[in-house]
């Protein structure tokens, strides 16, 4: 592939004057260094990705070529391009691919959130640390998507969430010298960008319905003429909306081993439950055209609960807002699961949620009390009830 202008869009300005400036000239001269330390990292990587010959491979973020060489070799006589915001960077990689005589392997100065790519051009899409640094998530992993051959694959590398590396908590807890520092934001661009597994499985689904919506609109402008196309998308784009908030997807949260981190037990097998209680994470804000979702599902979860379940601890955290005909189906329910004997409490609720649950009556027969700002304090109140429950009482006096 031959060379091409740099790319990029204006959202990911930022982005581009970092890696096509100091840090990207910092990383090139210092390339030896760090792929020498993430050297395991590309095997783990490359064996996922099970590159075979034949296959054409596109590198996300390819630094000074590395991973790219690596899978050049894995494929051949298959293609690998490497694309990547920094100009340095990829120097490196050219000079090293020309060094080795890989013909196959070539390089792109471009912004993969905006770049043009051929259509169903790409086998498997790979990234070694190189995915976290988007400004817009849903548009760029659509944008790939455009770029891979049906059946195609995408394997990525990428840094798992602050508590779980402990050289960066060290190295922090060091450096903070008794001052609470800020936590890297998950989910926004930066090193924790996709460090939230059920987040980065979310946006993948999401950005598989766009890139769907986007065909038919494409579709659409061929066959109908361009206006009409425009308004079938935003149609179908308003059509998902409404499905979407109107069927929040409601879970069952365990613990994450080690961690006071709490996860759906569908994607982490390996989540700890609590017999006797159950924690249930919102999906969404609350209106009345979800309530009715929130609710069936809430309680199908509790009818397969094993043993079943005393107790519910809501995970307020995605709920936004709540409206009045949500509040009051939500108090129906809150009341026929206490007349069975189940409590209920709820963690991590806004402000704003709460005082409209206060003023429609939600919270008197929950209990003030029963509001935790963390789904770990929620789970720790809960255990000490049952303690002191389990306590066999004294002889009388």
């Amino acid at each position: 592939m031959a060379r091409v202008a740099f790319m990029a869009g204006p959202a990911n300005e930022a982005m581009r004057q970092a890696w096509d400036g100091p840090e990207g000239s910092q990383w090139s001269e210092l390339a030896e260094g760090f792929e020498r330390a993430s050297t395991e990292h590309r095997t783990v990587l490359l064996r996922a990705a099970a590159l075979t010959p034949g296959e054409d491979v596109l590198d996300l973020g390819c630094g000074n070529g590395a991973l790219t060489l690596q899978a050049g070799a894995a494929v051949a006589p298959g293609r690998v391009v490497g694309i990547d915001l920094s100009s340095a960077m990829l120097a490196n990689g050219r000079a090293r691919a020309a060094a080795a005589g890989r013909s196959n392997v070539s390089f792109v100065h471009a912004d993969a959130q905006v770049y043009a790519f051929e259509p169903a051009s790409f086998d498997v899409v790979v990234s070694n640390a190189g995915a976290m640094f988007f400004d817009d998530q849903n548009a760029a992993f659509t944008n790939l998507r455009t770029a891979l051959k049906p059946g195609g694959r995408i394997v990525l590398l990428v840094w798992q969430v602050l508590e779980n590396n402990e050289w960066l908590t060290e190295l922090r807890r060091a450096l903070a010298l008794g001052r609470d520092l800020p936590t890297p934001p998950v989910g926004r661009p930066g090193p924790f960008g996709l460090a939230d597994p059920d987040h980065t499985r979310d946006l993948l689904a999401r950005t598989r319905w766009e890139l769907a919506l986007a065909g038919t609109v494409i579709a659409g402008e061929l066959t109908l003429g361009v206006p009409h196309g425009i308004v079938l998308g935003v149609a179908l784009s308003l059509l998902m909306l409404i499905y979407r908030t109107s069927h929040p997807e409601g879970a069952v949260l365990g613990q994450l081993p080690g961690t006071e981190a709490y996860r759906d037990v569908r994607r982490h097998p390996e989540a700890r439950t609590f017999p006797g209680l159950l924690i249930w994470h919102v999906g969404g804000d609350l209106f009345f055209a979800s309530i009715g979702h929130l609710v069936a599902g809430l309680n199908a979860a509790l009818a397969a609960a094993r043993p079943p379940a005393k107790h519910v601890l809501v995970d307020a955290d995605s709920l936004n807002f709540i409206d009045a005909s949500a509040c009051d189906a939500l108090l129906s329910s809150i009341k026929q699961l206490q007349s069975q004997g189940i409590t209920i409490a709820f963690a991590r609720v806004r402000d704003e949620v709460r005082e409209r649950m206060r003023l429609w009556g939600i919270e008197a027969p929950v209990g003030s009390a029963n509001f935790y700002e963390r789904v770990t304090d929620g789970v720790c109140a809960w255990q000490q009830r049952e303690r002191s429950d389990a306590v066999p009482a004294g002889p009388p006096k």
